[in-house]
């Protein structure tokens, strides 16, 4: 994959039974778990490291909350990737 340097992207998070799962509208296929909100976010900065191909390079995750999509079952933020 190309370098896409920094970025916005729009998470959508899903509430599933006492787990969480996130994906990302802009990159296909793209998915992280966990079994909380902190392990979930854990989860997804490692996951789009390696999804973007930058093992090598740190990949940082600055969510804002926009809105609660589904009341207590999906949620979605705005992301700003920063890799460096």
């Amino acid at each position: 994959m190309s370098d896409p340097g920094d970025a916005d992207y729009t998470v959508l998070v899903h509430r599933e039974g006492g787990s969480y799962r996130a994906e990302v509208e802009e990159l296909p296929g793209f998915q992280a778990t966990g079994e909380s909100l902190t392990e979930l976010w854990d989860a997804f900065e490692k996951s789009l490291s390696l999804y973007l191909s930058r093992g090598d390079r740190t990949v940082r995750v600055l969510l804002t909350r926009v809105e609660n999509v589904e009341p207590g079952r999906v949620e979605r933020y705005e992301a700003r990737i920063l890799v460096g």
